[in-house]
């Protein structure tokens, strides 16, 4: 053979080798050359069960790490096509990577299965977090699923959300939150008294039977009379009119008035011939009705008392194990002034058992528990303290007892106190103790958190713990102190300045500074707030709008030094200012807050600037003059000006307000009466720039009422703005003038 000859037949051998070579690895990768391959090698070998083609051997050779599945070379490797095999195609929504089928982002491999964790009810977020019932998986969390009419609105818990239509929902009528008064029902988006019943005075009664509004608002029967069918009655010989309803009774025998009205006979007592008097198996004691053989404070005998932890059978006193029976009564040695650490060992005024030993009462501001560290302090009594700090932003309840710690806060830290107890108990923070008020108060959940971050020296404030009804029981508080992350604008002084339209991305709530405080500063707990000083030109007005997933309020002040708040919003979560009849460029400080003190998260802040049309009584100072029985028709709030800043004006977040000045001339009287499409606040100032409102009102129809009792003609201010902060409703106005 030639040489030429013999060389092209050794090139031939060594392709064959080479193509053999990468189809035996092929195989080999499939599972080839053994028949113990499962279904599912063989599934993913022939792509489901199609043919697969071997590489045609007979063609030229492709290059290292490419292989030709006849439609030219290819990577089995990354070819969802020929996916690790020729023929081997990934299935709709999956893709080849390394040689195998797997799910194209956004989705996710859940039990085999491709699916999309920000909208899969049974893979919300993550795999296998099933949403419940009821719910939807929205950008991957699980919400409340409302249909139209419905629409979501924050529940009575924190965080929660419940489905509203705002046609019907008395507690969010019109909008989110805006809750009808007592008695009143939701029709239409608006708040309206139920069948049978009117308003009168921003209550719904019943005027059938109603003893101070009988027959309508003005009827009133008196002391001794009662409403019977809307009309005023006197009660039959031997009976007298009692209760707030007014009902004929027999006094001689009723034990809710016993002899008069509203004398009320106590437990274990009856009435005879008008007087209270202990029923058969009942000791009067000391005018106290006591079963002696079960009574706990009356055990036996009268004065005879158990004490909390005692109980009183067959008429003697039984202690609980962790107590001692001193004298008469139970005691814990461990924690009882009166036997603290022995019986009769009873501590001096003014302190408190602790361990068995006597130390000085925190029940007074002046003598507060000192803290400047971690601490947590366990079984305090709310029945040991002193009285409570009263005034504005110092929290709701009867509870009158509380216990005081002085928590000194670092600069640049944050300390919150945490009390922990089976008793309803409201927490509250004064920056002094001869302060009139709070700064900061809360129920639920019962944490309050005091801030130094932006001080430049340590600062002591005063936390107080109180009951929030006059009910007693122990608490344990515990306090933590930390450094915190802190932004640019956490503080008024520093508020990011807006003077153009603009969008900030991704605010931090937990790096905010403290909150503003004081008179519509808006409700909750949330204590770390972010400021932005929004400028607006002349003739202009801008909104800025809060987004997040988080529950925020948003608030503005007109200056840093402000006590209070020009407006707050919760939902929604924005503010506006207006300078549309202003004659200079004009600045407020709008500031953004969570509504719990627990609440995290990031939000998206956009400011808009519009140059809106105002019309001629958008202010106070061009309210229209009224002098005489007149009506307006169709009055459009949307082209209304500023609210007014005076408190007692009426809840809500809207602010687009006409100004109406009426006259009224000496001894007259004026009505206003509105006829609204929508939810409105009709509010009365006794001038432009009062610090409060003489009346407002949100009932519908809304209707006040003024008389000059004076020798000379007066002028008042009504106003008439929407409820909500986006609704823009129109509505009538009418004044009528009368001699009374």
């Amino acid at each position: 053979m030639s040489p030429g000859k013999n060389r092209m037949r050794n090139a031939a051998n060594h392709t064959l080798l080479v193509r053999f070579a990468v189809f035996a690895a092929l195989l080999a990768t499939v599972g080839c050359g053994d028949d113990d391959r499962t279904d599912r090698d063989v599934a993913r070998f022939d792509g489901g069960g199609r043919d697969t083609e071997m590489p045609d051997t007979s063609t030229e050779m492709c290059e290292i790490g490419l292989v030709d599945c006849g439609e030219g070379c290819t990577a089995l490797a990354g070819d969802s096509a020929n996916c690790g095999a020729c023929g081997v195609v990934c299935p709709s929504g999956f893709s080849c990577a390394v040689g195998r089928c797997d799910c194209a982002e956004p989705s996710k491999s859940c039990d085999g299965l491709c699916t999309d964790p920000s909208t899969d009810n049974d893979n919300c977020g993550d795999c296998g977090n099933v949403c419940r019932e009821g719910d939807v998986c929205l950008e991957g969390t699980c919400v409340v699923d409302c249909e139209a009419p419905d629409q979501r609105c924050p529940g009575a818990a924190e965080g929660e959300f419940v489905c509203s239509d705002p046609q019907t929902d008395a507690l969010n009528c019109g909008v989110c939150g805006g809750a009808c008064s007592a008695g009143a029902v939701c029709v239409g988006g608006g708040c309206s008294c139920a069948e049978g019943q009117i308003s009168c005075s921003g209550a719904c009664v019943d005027p059938m039977n109603d003893a101070t509004h009988c027959g309508d608002c003005l009827t009133n029967c008196g002391v001794d009379g009662v409403c019977m069918g809307g009309a005023c009655s006197t009660c039959g010989e031997g009976l007298t009119a009692c209760g707030a309803v007014a009902r004929c009774t027999d006094t001689d025998t009723s034990r809710l008035h016993c002899g008069a009205c509203d004398n009320t006979c106590g437990p274990g007592a009856g009435c005879t011939t008008g007087v209270c008097s202990c029923l058969p198996g009942f000791t009067d004691c000391d005018g106290e009705c006591a079963a002696l053989p079960s009574d706990r404070d009356h055990c036996g005998a009268c004065g005879v008392e158990c004490g909390p932890l005692g109980a009183c059978s067959a008429g003697a006193c039984i202690c609980a194990p962790e107590a001692t029976m001193c004298g008469p009564e139970c005691a814990v040695l461990d924690i009882d002034p009166d036997h603290c650490g022995a019986c009769d060992n009873a501590c001096e005024s003014g302190e408190i058992c602790r361990g068995s030993t006597c130390l000085l009462l925190n029940a007074t501001c002046a003598a507060a528990t000192p803290i400047t560290g971690d601490t947590t302090i366990v079984g305090e009594d709310i029945a040991e303290g002193g009285a409570r700090s009263t005034g504005t932003g110092c929290g709701f309840g009867s509870g009158a007892k509380a216990l005081y710690y002085a928590v000194t806060v670092p600069a640049g830290q944050r300390a919150t106190a945490t009390a922990t107890s089976s008793t309803d108990l409201v927490l509250f923070v004064q920056g002094a103790c001869a302060d009139a008020g709070c700064t900061n108060y809360s129920d639920f959940p019962e944490r309050v958190t005091v801030d130094n971050v932006a001080g430049t020296s340590d600062r002591t404030f005063y936390v107080g713990v109180r009951g929030y009804s006059s009910g007693t029981g122990t608490f344990d508080i515990a306090f933590t102190f930390v450094t915190p992350v802190v932004a640019a604008n956490a503080s008024c002084a520093t508020a990011t300045p807006i003077t153009a339209a603009t969008t900030i991305a991704g605010e931090d709530i937990t790096e905010g500074g403290a909150r503003a405080t004081g008179t519509n500063c808006g409700f909750g707990t949330g204590a770390t707030a972010l400021y932005y000083a929004v400028t607006v030109p002349a003739g202009q007005r801008a909104r800025l709008v809060a987004d997040s997933s988080s529950d925020l309020v948003v608030f503005s002040q007109a200056a840093c030094s402000d006590t209070g708040c020009l407006i707050a919003s919760d939902f929604p979560e924005e503010a506006t200012v207006d300078n549309a009849l202003g004659t200079a460029a004009k600045t407020e400080y709008v500031g953004v807050r969570g509504y719990g003190s627990s609440t995290i998260g990031t939000f998206d802040v956009t400011v808009t600037y519009t140059t809106p049309v105002v019309a001629a009584n958008a202010s106070c100072a061009t309210a229209t003059a009224v002098t005489e029985t007149t009506t307006f028709t169709a009055q459009a709030t949307d082209i209304g000006g500023a609210r007014p800043s005076a408190t007692s004006c009426g809840g809500g977040g809207g602010w687009k307000t006409l100004y109406y000045a009426a006259t009224i001339p000496a001894g007259d009287q004026v009505v206003v009466t509105t006829s609204p499409s929508g939810d409105i606040i009709l509010f009365e100032l006794p001038m432009c720039g009062a610090a409060a409102c003489v009346a407002s009102t949100d009932s519908s129809p809304e209707t006040l009422t003024y008389t000059n009792t004076t020798g000379a003609p007066v002028t008042h201010i009504f106003g008439v703005r929407p409820y909500g902060g986006t609704a823009t409703p129109t509505f009538g106005i009418t004044f009528t003038y009368s001699t009374p």
